[in-house]
């Protein structure tokens, strides 16, 4: 026989030593619950996984509601299935309140893996065979209800008349929110109040600052320049600026005698026309 690190179920889960499974009983074919063991092959390639056997309580945990899971008759007992009759795995927890776990053990802490120098505590649990299967994980939830009763992982109800429940909490929020409404009024009707009140208090008038002794007398000389004993500044013109006014000016002579040019020419040739209009006045006579 050879010893294997993990048997895979009909759920397709690798299932290692110490996992808890749900498996069919070879003998009465009845579901089965307990923990690997042991993995054993045999030459033929034939897979058998031993058992250890427990069974689920009929009534949830009073602390967590979760079923319970404790030995058969408080006793040690094995099964050994074929690896095909390895359903699902599930996750079980230790009864750690009623067992009273506490974490008295220390122990390196890991980081990446590597053993670091500080240190942790962790639980040591106390030997107390009772375990709970935590109906509240996510992993094979559809599986674990096919196999447990309903009663087991039925929802509880927060209340027993829920309807009851919740007329008296709508009451009770009906009187919250009419008393603030109240009190937002009052607060409101005093603001007002106070408002009305800071009007119709006079203001003081505005007392006169009375100016200090060295602005009184200090007096500012009058000059024509911003500063003081600092003559006018005078701009004088650069050589460009005097180039570009000439310039200018020889523009507005050419400009001049073009004007004048052009309104001897008009007159001329109004006279031109008065005198062919004369010609052919006496033409026509």
């Amino acid at each position: 026989w050879k010893k294997c690190l993990y048997v895979i179920s009909e759920s397709l889960d690798q299932c290692f030593v110490g996992s808890w499974v749900f498996a069919q009983s070879p003998t009465t074919r009845a579901t089965i619950c307990g923990r690997i063991s042991d993995i054993l092959q045999d030459v033929n390639g034939v897979v058998l996984v031993v058992l250890e056997n427990f069974q689920v309580l009929s009534s949830r945990d009073e602390v967590y509601g979760m079923p319970v899971l404790v030995r058969r008759d408080s006793e040690t007992t094995f099964s050994i299935v074929t690896g095909k009759d390895i359903k699902f795995n599930f996750n079980v927890q230790h009864d750690c309140y009623t067992a009273k776990c506490e974490p008295s053990g220390v122990r390196l802490r890991r980081q990446e893996r590597v053993e670091s120098d500080q240190t942790e505590n962790f639980i040591i649990h106390n030997s107390l065979d009772r375990f709970f299967i935590n109906s509240h994980g996510f992993h094979n939830a559809h599986l674990l209800r096919e196999t447990l009763p309903r009663d087991l992982l039925a929802p509880i109800p927060l209340f027993d008349n829920r309807e009851e429940k919740h007329h008296e909490l709508a009451t009770a929020l009906r009187e919250t929110q009419a008393s603030r409404k109240v009190a937002a009024a009052n607060k409101k009707r005093a603001r007002a109040q106070d408002d009305n009140d800071a009007e119709e208090e006079e203001t003081p008038a505005p007392k006169k600052r009375k100016k200090s002794k060295a602005k009184r007398g200090r007096t500012i000389p009058p000059t024509e320049s911003m500063v003081v004993n600092r003559s006018k500044r005078q701009v004088k013109p650069t050589a460009k600026a005097k180039a570009a006014a000439a310039a200018a000016a020889a523009a507005a002579e050419e400009s001049e005698e073009e004007a004048e040019e052009s309104s001897s020419d008009d007159s001329g040739d109004n006279a031109n026309v008065l005198q062919y209009a004369s010609d052919s006045m006496n033409y026509s006579d």
